[in-house]
């Protein structure tokens, strides 16, 4: 409906945080880290990820304290999302630019998503009925079934797919949840979070019983020599945070600590990566670019760690790749909507129908992995880690007085993104944040905080979240 406003909460707590933040950055990567850590070796896969790790988090620190120099935004009263803020310290030329890149960047990892859900669910209904079935397009095309794993991230093999039995399955999980918002969301964020944690302790458990294998995980492998960039874009794939960082301060309580919360997710998130890489390198031969749930399917395809196995195949898809792809389409809609390029219905066709017609070619074979590198080193990097950076570098040129053209594009814009915000005074409704009462008062964000009229004590007690910075 035109002119329709939404009412969402700002209430999103520490641990609703962690979830938000931990899902972002694991995903459907987390499955090929034990093939990287054994074609390319543990050491430099090693190294990298807790590099990454470390500017992944400035970055986002950094890209919160820019947000706090937005006009009329110091205490996050306004609906600022990422690529306003390009608008705001680069013009509007720029503006446009970060458009695509931010788009690419969220869709990229949505795209991988959605194709590691689709092969898990083919790969759990071929475990669990005996094969699986899809409408081929080239070199086999019409009814093409398959009654046996190969070992490869889909069933089908390398035959190009319009649709299989488990993209059908997929949809039916995933259609519901895209009508959601950030904060209907987040329970399904803490849910996936939970489950998280505990399908790497299964992994753990897996590669322990079925035997650990030094030799199949050396410390540089054939992989490194070959290719060192591939290795780097694996990495920075799994580290898609910072363009998500605005949205969820958007909507985060007022209390919670951003640089604590960013801190543990990055950290608490590498661990999880690397356990995975470990064990899962350790005790299975990966190939390039595999998936480790179907290598496991094809090497432990009976005895009790099979039921183990198809559990993760039909569990990992919808606890983890479900829950992260609609939010990273409510992103992508939001700053769409919020910059005004396009409506509301051309905003959904763009975040929610077009990574789907992309992901057809891409669904088997080997592709999303050059797809992933690709896009990791190009648009990931740009938008994660470059842009936050070169934001800040000029938050002392743009932080107190802005141009008068650029205030009045920003007047075009719609920073409330068709919702309106409010502070809920009552518990959280999942972080269970109890009696906590903020006021959030404004103030001309233009001119010297001393020239605000307000008392020193009202002044100290005004809940600025740069102070936890």
């Amino acid at each position: 409906m035109p002119g329709q406003v939404d009412e969402y909460k700002k209430n999103i707590g520490f641990q609703g945080g962690l979830s938000f933040l931990i899902c972002s950055i694991t995903g459907p990567g987390i499955l090929t880290i034990p093939s990287l850590f054994h074609t390319a070796g543990w050491l430099f896969p090693m190294l990298t990820f807790i590099l990454v790790a470390v500017l992944s988090a400035m970055s986002c620190l950094f890209l919160i304290e820019a947000m706090t120099y937005f006009p009329g935004n110091k205490y996050f009263e306004r609906n600022v999302e990422f690529t306003v803020l390009v608008h705001h310290f680069y013009g509007k030329r720029w503006y446009y630019l970060m458009h695509v890149i931010m788009y690419g960047s969220l869709q990229s990892f949505n795209i991988a998503s959605i194709i590691t859900a689709v092969q898990s669910f083919d790969t759990f209904i071929l475990a669990l009925f005996g094969g699986t079935c899809g409408v081929g397009l080239s070199p086999i095309s019409g009814l093409y079934c398959v009654y046996d794993t190969t070992g490869d991230s889909s069933p089908f093999g390398s035959n190009f797919m319009f649709i299989t039995a488990g993209g059908l399955l997929f949809a039916v999980f995933i259609i519901p949840l895209m009508s959601l918002n950030i904060d209907d969301n987040m329970i399904f964020q803490w849910v996936s979070l939970v489950y998280m944690f505990f399908i790497v302790f299964l992994i753990m458990i897996v590669s322990f019983v079925h035997g650990l294998t030094p030799s199949l995980m050396p410390a540089v492998g054939d992989a490194l020599v070959s290719s060192p960039p591939a290795v780097i874009g694996q990495v920075l794939f799994n580290f898609t945070l910072a363009n998500t960082i605005p949205s969820w301060v958007n909507t985060s309580h007022p209390k919670v600590s951003v640089s604590k919360c960013v801190w543990y997710s990055v950290v608490l998130s590498t661990i999880l990566y690397c356990l995975t890489g470990l064990f899962g390198a350790l005790s299975f031969d990966s190939p390039d670019g595999s998936n480790l749930l179907s290598v496991m399917t094809h090497v432990l395809n009976d005895g009790s760690i099979a039921g183990l196995v198809n559990f993760m195949n039909f569990s990992y898809p919808i606890l983890v790749l479900l829950t992260s792809i609609p939010v990273s389409i409510i992103i992508i809609k939001l700053n769409l909507i919020t910059s005004r390029l396009c409506s509301r219905d051309w905003a959904s066709f763009w975040a929610s129908v077009v990574p789907f017609v992309v992901c057809i070619p891409l669904q088997t074979g080997t592709y999303i992995n050059d797809f992933s590198n690709w896009t990791s080193l190009i648009f990931q990097s740009l938008c994660n880690f470059i842009a936050p950076f070169l934001i800040y570098i000029f938050l002392d040129k743009r932080n107190m007085v802005m141009q008068q053209s650029v205030l009045d594009e920003l007047e075009n814009l719609d920073l409330d993104g068709g919702l309106k915000k409010r502070v809920r005074d009552d518990d959280d409704d999942f972080d269970y944040v109890r009696n906590i009462r903020t006021r959030m008062r404004k103030r001309d964000h233009l001119k010297p905080f001393g020239c605000t009229g307000l008392s020193p004590s009202t002044r100290r007690s005004q809940p600025t979240r740069r102070q936890a910075i």
